[in-house]
């Protein structure tokens, strides 16, 4: 739910945290959990002798590695949140924040396989690092054009999609 806030002499702004649904979260959870069991698997078969034991260490410490990264994705994921606001959007994200006008917003598609809405710009956004390691987020090759709105489904099916409506109506125009 969008919480109001609203400072003398601004206008009013919507803040939507990050709520993806179900469908987003599962996967996320039951990989992160795969690659855990992944490595004790191949742990408990370098215990009893079954591999070289050199090659098995490594592979016990790659998915080791992975299960943290996808486990340090959610978590960074939670901290993103959407600001919504009669001036344009705001997508905050760990290490930077995205922000434009309603106009600059050309249209919402819904991706397959999973449904998940993503919101197309014509322009570039305008960036804002926060943190000096953004540069382990904002690659050269990241597509700034595209923001992620199915991170935000709980709150689309409710006030976050009524702004949209309000302030963008020339995306619902048929």
């Amino acid at each position: 739910m969008g919480e109001d806030t609203m400072s003398e002499g601004s206008s009013p702004r919507n803040v939507y945290p990050f709520s993806p649904g179900r469908a987003f979260l599962w996967p996320t959870r039951i990989i992160a959990v795969l690659f855990v069991l992944i490595a004790f698997g191949y742990g408990y078969a370098w215990y009893i002798g079954h591999f070289q034991k050199a090659w098995l260490v490594l592979v016990v410490a790659v998915w080791l590695l992975l299960a943290v990264q996808q486990s340090a994705v959610l978590y960074l994921l939670s901290r993103a949140r959407l600001v919504t606001s009669p001036e344009g959007l705001e997508f905050f994200a760990p290490g930077y924040s995205i922000s434009t006008t309603w106009d600059n917003i050309e249209k919402i598609e819904v991706r397959q396989p999973f449904s998940q809405k993503v919101l197309y710009l014509r322009q570039e956004p305008a960036l804002h690092n926060i943190s000096p390691l953004s540069w382990l987020w904002l690659r050269p090759w990241t597509n700034r054009k595209l923001l992620p709105l199915h991170l935000f489904h709980r709150s689309w099916q409710g006030e976050l999609g009524q702004d949209f409506r309000r302030y963008a109506p020339h995306l619902f125009s048929t």
